[in-house]
């Protein structure tokens, strides 16, 4: 785990991705996705596309735990009895990566007029969360096991 400043509660770095993550709070994150897309689309709001930009770029940057919706199902987790399973950190970052660009590229597009351009990213996004919550697909971790050798990239422990 790479760190450059310790959180003074917890001892754990502040900015850094787990090598392990929680593989069903992963799945919760995705659903919560899914659901603020959801409501993103059908009342047209386009703040919530830049919120959920911002989050997925603050996963990607500093991990699951310093971003809302991921602190959000870290707290829902245990209250819903799900299955505590890890599987590798960095498939997972990628894919928050991947989300980021592509809901700041929507954000970008509904900021230039291009309304369609920024709907239909958002829902491309939408559709892969939906994989993710509903079957525990993560498509980008399935394409990152492609270039590096990682064994559980696409598995659960």
């Amino acid at each position: 785990m790479s760190s450059f400043v310790v959180h003074l509660r917890s001892g754990r770095p502040f900015l850094s991705f787990p090598d392990r993550v929680n593989a069903a709070g992963a799945r919760l994150t995705a659903g919560l996705v899914v659901a603020t897309a959801a409501v993103a689309g059908l009342t047209h709001a386009r703040w919530l596309v830049a919120l959920l930009a911002a989050d997925f770029a603050a996963r990607a940057l500093v991990g699951p735990r310093q971003s809302p919706v991921g602190r959000l199902a870290s707290e829902l987790a245990p209250h819903l009895r799900l299955r505590k399973t890890t599987t590798s950190g960095a498939p997972k970052q990628m894919a928050a990566t991947a989300g980021a660009v592509m809901l700041i590229a929507a954000t970008v597009a509904f900021a230039r007029g291009a309304a369609t351009l920024g709907w239909s990213l958002t829902a491309v996004l939408a559709l892969f969360a939906s994989l993710e919550a509903v079957f525990g697909l993560c498509v980008v971790c399935r394409v990152y096991s492609l270039f590096v050798d990682c064994p559980d990239c696409v598995g659960e422990k």
